[in-house]
């Protein structure tokens, strides 16, 4: 089955852009013909593209790049209220325009975990519908297309009825009308898709936050999200605020050429992230060991892409572990710990 599939990214991104086509590569069913259609910024380089090309060895798909109305959007984005996006957020709105030859088209935020194939958004009849979009109330989701707001990092795209009803002027009507108090694509999207919209549930769509869903409170399995959407805190966030479920990022990273070319900068990301996760609530909460650090006075043992990693504690190997931890508090912490 033919799946066409969009995502927008400038050079920043490429590399998030790159794990996901990682994910949905890895999890595609052996007849999933993909075929990508990658809306690129102009400071995305040769080397990010051919860094993206690299991922066909996954498995074999097609992949081609487009140059969007940078300026239109770049006036867009620097009249704007919301400056946390960048103007790369509004491109998908000329995802039609941009791909005139696709009537069918799945549009992917680049901070998104792909964990099964796609094929059941595929199979979904759109020839009444504007978008396919999943449901952000998991207790008043309603099929039969009952009005609850959207994220917009996931959307299958009926592109032949935008270009009919030619819907660009109405984003452009609404923006335009509404920018100092837009929150961005998103709310242009939601006000201009009513009653055009249809849903599916919310493992298309899955937000790993407490604030949103817990899969502890809805007793929900892994498997059984097929999509994870790091909306609000990045697994590739050195900070700290990550949440569970940011093992399964790491998990499709590793497969980029980013990773490869880089590992200690990932290491390191993730040494920070998961330092002092020893309590089993939080295990419970993270599906995946992948990764992981724990101790006692003695003895260190680090989990990287399921390789365990066990090291005597001497007062040498210690100072030389804290080296690579980038910030002083989590350094201080560390030695702490093996009361140095």
């Amino acid at each position: 089955m033919r799946m066409d599939i969009c995502l927008c990214s400038d050079n920043n991104y490429a590399k998030y852009m790159g794990t996901t086509i990682a994910s949905i590569l890895s999890n595609s069913k052996e007849d999933d013909e993909i075929y990508f259609h990658l809306i690129v910024d102009n400071d995305v380089t040769d080397d990010s593209k051919n860094k993206l090309l690299s991922l066909k060895k996954i498995k074999n798909c097609e992949m081609k790049f487009y140059t969007p109305d940078v300026e239109k959007y770049k006036k867009w984005y620097e009249i704007g209220s919301v400056k946390h996006l960048s103007a790369a957020a509004f491109y998908r709105l000329d995802i039609h325009r941009l791909i005139p030859d696709v009537d069918k088209i799945l549009y992917l935020d680049c901070d998104i975990i792909v964990r099964n194939s796609l094929k059941y958004l595929f199979d979904i009849d759109l020839s009444n519908y504007h978008i396919l979009v999943s449901s952000h109330n998991k207790d008043n989701f309603d099929p039969k297309n009952e009005y609850t707001g959207f994220n917009s990092g996931v959307m299958v795209i009926n592109s032949k009825l935008w270009r009919e009803s030619k819907i660009e002027n109405d984003f452009e009507d609404f923006y335009l009308k509404n920018y100092s108090n837009c929150y961005g694509d998103q709310e242009i999207l939601i006000n201009c898709m009513k009653n055009k919209l249809k849903y599916v549930d919310y493992s298309w769509n899955y937000v790993p936050f407490k604030s949103f869903y817990s899969l502890i409170e809805n007793n929900l399995k892994l498997d059984s999200i097929n999509i994870l959407h790091y909306v609000t805190y990045k697994p590739w966030d050195i900070s700290g605020k990550v949440f569970y479920l940011v093992d399964e990022f790491w998990k499709y990273y590793q497969l980029t050429p980013w990773f490869l070319e880089r590992p200690i900068d990932a290491i390191q990301t993730i040494l920070a992230q998961k330092y002092g996760d020893y309590e089993d609530t939080k295990l419970k909460i993270n599906d995946v060991k992948c990764f992981g650090i724990y101790h006692n006075r003695n003895t260190l043992e680090i989990v990287i892409f399921f390789i365990k990693i066990r090291i005597e504690m001497s007062f040498k190997n210690i100072n030389k572990i804290a080296w690579f931890i980038p910030v002083k508090k989590w350094r201080e912490a560390f030695k702490r710990a093996f009361d140095i």
